[in-house]
């Protein structure tokens, strides 16, 4: 079975989109739009993961899929729209909803851009990554690096949420250890215009600093950013990064898609 999530226009509108398809023949088996908050925001789904937690409390699996994403009161994105809120949507298999859940910073108007771009299930929840507009402390408005949790219904757990680079900092995807129970964050820092990996306790957030970095190119070169973080097939202690340097000097010229193993 595959679940591919993203958007619809429905009448002007933009709704988070979920199909459910038949993996050894394409046949669409299922599809559904929702409207998140009320009908007049639009929706986009940013990826959508696998689950089957107890989605409503009475101790017994709920299978089905989770999707995060981003709302707007613009059709098109757009960071200095009035309305930018991220999202979280759980669905059964036959994806009936089951609940929503929405991440908001404080920030309204120009550069705010709050949106959650993906999920990594855990022991007992879910860590969100993305983005949140916060103030820092001389009230600029910049992009932290978003590490949200939530429990299996939806509900807050903690958020250690930080700044790092000058002003768009952002995580990009997560992996859970299920025998440290740490969760290590593929992050991407605007001041370096590098990745770096953050080691998280998943019970309370913190960071281990022991465990955490940020690449360092050796020529110099800006845009040397990460995209996924996977665990290692052949040597299950390691993890992979994928990425890309941009503007990468191989020596002899400046390639623009040179992509990297990590």
């Amino acid at each position: 079975m595959i679940f591919a999530t993203g958007s619809i226009d429905v009448n002007g509108v933009k709704k988070v989109f979920i199909a459910r398809i038949e993996a050894l023949n394409g046949n669409l088996l299922n599809a559904k739009y929702y409207d998140v908050i009320n009908t007049s925001l639009n929706s986009r789904g940013f990826k959508i993961i696998a689950t089957e937690s107890d989605a409503n409390g009475d101790s017994n699996p709920n299978p089905g899929v989770l999707v995060t994403g981003y709302l707007s009161s613009c059709f098109n994105f757009d960071n200095t729209c009035g309305t930018n809120i991220s999202f979280v949507l759980r669905t059964a298999l036959n994806l009936g909803f089951l609940w929503s859940a929405e991440l908001d910073s404080q920030v309204v108007g120009s550069n705010d851009y709050d949106f959650i771009n993906g999920v990594v299930e855990t022991n007992d929840g879910f860590l969100l990554t993305g983005s949140a507009t916060h103030f820092d402390v001389i009230s600029n408005v910049k992009a932290a690096a978003l590490a949200h949790k939530i429990d299996f219904e939806g509900n807050f757990v903690w958020d250690n949420s930080y700044f790092f680079g000058n002003s768009r900092d952002i995580t990009v995807d997560a992996y859970y250890d299920d025998v440290s129970n740490e969760i290590y964050l593929l992050t991407n820092y605007s001041a370096f215009h590098h990745f770096g990996v953050t080691a998280l306790d998943n019970a309370t957030g913190n960071i281990d600093f022991s465990k955490t970095w940020y690449a360092s190119e050796t020529n110099f070169e800006l845009d040397f950013y990460g995209f996924s973080i996977i665990e290692s097939l052949s040597i299950t202690n390691n993890l992979l990064i994928y990425g890309y340097r941009r503007n990468y000097n191989n020596g002899g010229s400046t390639d623009q898609t040179n992509l990297i193993v990590y």
